[in-house]
């Protein structure tokens, strides 16, 4: 997982996840290590490459489009990416705390709902895609998040609390959750892109809001973008404070 949009003036914070098993991440990575050998980088920065700065400095736009087409080819037999968009001006109108709410009532941080969002959709995509399998109890999902951001502790509470929730329900799917910087995790590369890519899109008003669909062909990489709505972040703090007057602890 990776965010963009975390800058001062930012519209809105984009967080993209993406999702696969161990043998679509090794195929992946000897992709990538072919495409580093021939480009000749070794990190690839979407806001570098966007400017043509750092080690695109000189890249031709011949080159640019070749290296993000044969970026998409081996990204196209993954599992899942997801992408969650959460406008600023609806999360600081409709979800953040106010003087009226209850006093034990812990909400998100922007960083941390997108997180608790994409996790909850890959989740939902793991058991929807693999949740058949007879040894489906073995399987575990491991969260790499880029690290550096000022929230990863909020996201940290996130993950821990959705993996007792799973405990309690039955569930073991949630493995470790770790921090990385991408010349420590190739595949947040691709996180990359596709955070600062819709970002791109949301900055040129071009960002649609999608619903969750099965992809056609579960041979290629499925991709759901997820928008935060005015209407969606008051219902969901609505039931945030309705939990808590439900488990007696409501206070003021």
């Amino acid at each position: 997982m990776d965010e963009s949009g975390t800058h001062a003036g930012s519209s809105a914070i984009i967080l993209a996840g993406a999702m696969a098993n161990a043998g679509q991440w090794r195929a992946f990575q000897q992709q990538l290590d072919g495409m580093k050998r021939r480009y000749r980088f070794r990190v690839f920065h979407a806001k570098d490459f966007k400017a043509g700065s750092g080690e695109f400095r000189g890249w031709s736009a011949e080159k640019c489009w070749a290296f993000i087409m044969e970026f998409g080819r081996a990204s196209a037999n993954l599992m899942e990416v997801v992408t969650v968009t959460l406008p600023n001006e609806a999360y600081g109108q409709h979800y953040r705390r106010t003087p009226e709410d209850p006093r034990r009532l812990r909400l998100d941080t922007p960083y941390a709902l997108c997180f608790r969002l994409s996790l909850t959709h890959l989740l939902i995509e793991a058991y929807r895609r693999l949740g058949h399998h007879r040894k489906f109890n073995q399987t575990v999902l491991h969260v790499i998040a880029e690290s550096g951001h000022r929230n990863a502790g909020d996201a940290k509470r996130v993950f821990d609390e959705m993996k007792l929730e799973l405990k309690d329900l039955g569930g073991s799917i949630l493995g470790n959750l770790a921090f990385a910087d991408k010349d420590e995790c190739d595949a947040l590369m691709l996180a990359d892109y596709a955070a600062f890519g819709t970002l791109k899109l949301e900055t040129a008003g071009e960002n649609n809001e999608c619903a969750p669909s099965a992809p056609l062909d579960r041979r290629v990489t499925g991709w759901t973008q997820l928008t935060c709505t005015a209407e969606g972040l008051a219902a969901f703090k609505a039931k945030l404070i309705d939990g808590v007057k439900r488990d007696g602890r409501w206070a003021g």
